[in-house]
């Protein structure tokens, strides 16, 4: 119950300060102050607060006269970060053991491809499947540990699952 009279008492409180501030003109605006300035003095008074030091200049929103710019949000800058202090040790892109990509360097009908990696890493790969990769074509594959004992050439030997070409 508490919850729901809140948000109703502050709406009721805001909408008696701007039925207040409209009641005196016919047409429903809000009425300027029509006091007159006060006459200049011989003696000098003290400076008045700034308008910057006022509740209710701040609270409002609206830039003070003379100032083209609202005030800033905060009093301290942004927090930056540091420039790097150099290249990454490691890959930042590491792909899952069971992925390979790279430049088929040994192509064909198959049944035993050739597959190097952007590190100079070879792979032996071996695919039942009826795959054909021509040499020069940069692939993804999907690959699984090679149950066969096959020799395709050097390299890390593995069964191939799927062949994606990466254009």
């Amino acid at each position: 119950m508490r919850r729901t009279a809140a948000p109703f008492a502050t709406g009721l409180t805001l909408f008696a300060l701007v039925a207040a501030g409209c009641a005196n003109n016919p047409d429903g605006a809000p009425v300027a102050d029509q006091s007159p300035p006060p006459a200049a003095s011989s003696t000098p008074s003290p400076d008045p607060p700034s308008p910057e030091s006022t509740p209710t200049a701040a609270a409002s929103g609206v830039a003070p006269s003379g100032r083209t710019s609202p005030p800033p949000l905060s009093s301290t800058d942004f927090p930056t970060l540091r420039p790097p202090s150099g290249p990454p040790q490691k890959p930042t892109d590491q792909l899952p053991d069971s992925i390979v990509t790279g430049l088929v360097v040994r192509g064909g009908n198959g049944p035993c491809f050739g597959v190097q990696n952007d590190d100079g890493k070879l792979y032996a790969l071996h695919s039942s499947g009826g795959v054909r990769l021509q040499e020069g074509t940069f692939v993804r594959v999907k690959v699984e540990p090679l149950l066969l004992r096959i020799n395709c050439g050097p390299g890390e030997h593995h069964s191939i699952v799927e062949v994606m070409p990466v254009r």
